[in-house]
C-alpha cells in the first residue's frame, strides 16, 4: 500500500507539472468520441507521429529534433521547426510551422503542430472537418475557447488557428484519470490539498481570464470524484478542501517581462 501510495504521489506531482499546465478539458463521465489513443488513424499531415511514443521513436521520424534531460518529475519538452530552420527539406513538411512535443516518464503525452497560413485547410472550419476525416474521427468538435476541441477516451484533440495558420493539438488525458484516486485517498485520510499550477505565460504579468485553471478545476468537478460537489474551483468535503489555484508562478512583481 505504501509502495502504490508513492507512485500515486509521483503521478499527481506529474499531473501538476505537466497535465494542469497543458489545460486538458475532457469529461470523465461521458464522451463525444469513444476512440482511445491507439485507434487514430495515421494521418499523413501528422508524419508518423502518435501519442505513446518514445524519444527514440521520435528520431526515427523526425532526425533533426533534440532531446534534453527530463525534469525532475520526468517531463521532457521540445520544439522542432521545419519552417525556420534551414536544414530541414521542405517538400517533407509541407506548410509546417513548428512541432511541439511533451513526454512524460519516456512517453509522448502532448503533440502540437501548428501550420502556416498557406496549408492546404487554411480556415478553422475547414481544418476541422478535413483533420477529422483524416483521424477518422467525429466531425463535430465543439467551440473552446478560441477554438474547436473534441474529447475523446483518454485523449482531446484542439484546433484552432494561431498566427495566422492552423493548429492541432492532440493531448493524452490518462494521467488526470490516474491521480483522481490518489486525490480521492488523501481526501479520505483526512488531508488537505492545494493543486497548484499556471497556465500559459500572461502579456506583461497582467492577469488574462483564458489562462485561468478554473477548467482545470472544471475537469475534477466532471470527475465525480465519490460524487462530491465542486463549487467554483474549491471542492469541499465535511471539513476538509481540495483547491485548485487559479494561476501559480506568473506575476509582474516578480519578473519584469511576466516570468515567475
Amino acid at each position: 500500500m505504501r509502495r502504490q501510495l508513492i507512485l500515486n504521489i509521483r503521478m499527481l506531482l506529474s499531473l501538476l507539472v505537466a497535465m494542469f499546465c497543458t489545460c486538458v478539458v475532457a469529461n470523465a463521465q461521458s464522451t463525444s468520441c469513444p476512440l482511445k489513443p491507439d485507434q487514430l488513424a495515421n494521418a499523413p499531415e501528422l508524419f508518423g507521429v502518435h501519442l505513446g511514443m518514445t524519444p527514440p521513436e521520435v528520431k526515427t521520424l523526425l532526425p533533426l529534433v533534440q532531446f534534453g534531460r527530463p525534469d525532475p518529475f520526468g517531463v521532457m519538452k521540445t520544439s522542432f521547426n521545419p519552417h525556420f530552420d534551414s536544414r530541414v527539406d521542405k517538400t517533407a513538411f509541407p506548410d509546417v510551422r513548428t512541432i511541439s512535443l511533451e513526454f512524460l516518464d519516456g512517453k509522448l503525452v502532448t503533440l502540437w503542430i501548428g501550420y502556416e497560413a498557406t496549408f492546404k485547410w487554411p480556415k478553422l472550419d475547414q481544418f476541422v472537418a478535413n483533420f477529422s476525416k483524416s483521424l477518422s474521427v467525429p466531425a463535430d468538435w465543439p467551440v473552446k475557447r478560441n477554438g474547436r476541441e473534441l474529447s475523446c477516451d483518454g485523449f482531446s484533440l484542439f484546433a484552432s488557428i494561431i498566427g495566422g495558420g492552423p493548429g492541432i493539438r492532440i493531448t493524452d488525458d490518462t494521467r488526470i484519470r490516474e491521480s483522481l484516486p490518489t486525490i480521492n485517498y488523501l481526501l479520505e485520510h483526512g488531508a488537505a490539498i492545494i493543486l497548484m499550477s499556471h497556465l500559459g505565460r500572461p502579456k506583461d504579468g497582467q492577469p488574462d481570464p483564458k489562462y485561468s485553471m478554473k477548467v482545470t478545476a472544471d475537469h475534477l468537478a466532471a470527475s465525480d470524484v465519490q460524487r462530491r460537489l465542486v463549487a467554483g474551483i474549491v471542492q469541499q468535503v465535511g471539513q476538509h478542501r481540495a483547491i485548485v489555484t487559479v494561476g501559480e508562478g506568473w506575476h509582474v512583481a516578480t519578473d519584469g517581462d511576466g516570468g515567475g
